[in-house]
């Protein structure tokens, strides 16, 4: 391969995935649990909600309160296109959606982020967040929805697929050896 001939190796590798389909997965209400948007001027919550989800992730840099807040306000995204799983007054999950115009066609839907709470992990929560995102997407009148995903982790990829996505190309990450 070129690159490894030219000093750099592989590190770490990303699948991207798409759904395509007339309905979006439903997913049953949680008792306790409700999904609203993300309001302007909440970038703490969302902030607070990605470091902790994400926090330790491969790649991941966590993000001031600003710098989440800049994005969320950022056209492509907008608020309306994060969704946060509440439970009381407590942030259990989020899944943050995007839609991006074509010159020609329907828009595609991206799922950037989906996370969970550690606190609130392995209690079913990831479908019912995911379902809404791709209700959200899917109301936006998307042609499909795409979303990249870690190729080690094994769980948000069995939740992928268990939603109808399927692996569409594998993208890889190089960096150059010292």
């Amino acid at each position: 391969m070129q690159l490894q001939a030219a000093g750099f190796s592989r590190v770490h590798s990303y699948w991207l995935m798409r759904w395509e389909g007339a309905e979006p997965p439903q997913s049953p209400p949680l008792d306790g649990f409700s999904v609203r948007t993300l309001q302007p001027g909440e970038g703490r919550l969302l902030a607070a909600v990605q470091n902790a989800t994400f926090g330790g992730s491969w790649g991941f840099s966590p993000n001031t309160p600003e710098q989440a807040e800049h994005r969320a306000g950022m056209g492509v995204t907008g608020t309306g296109g994060i969704l946060l799983l509440e439970h009381g007054d407590q942030i259990a999950g989020y899944c943050w959606t995007f839609t991006e115009a074509l010159e020609q066609g329907l828009p595609i839907g991206t799922v950037n982020m989906i996370g969970v709470q550690p606190s609130y992990r392995s209690r079913g929560l990831s479908k019912p967040i995911l379902a809404a995102g791709m209700q959200h997407l899917c109301g936006n009148g998307v042609d499909y929805v795409k979303l990249d995903v870690d190729s080690n982790n094994a769980t948000a990829i069995g939740l992928y697929t268990s939603m109808g996505f399927e692996k569409e190309h594998e993208l890889h990450w190089f960096e150059a050896v010292p």
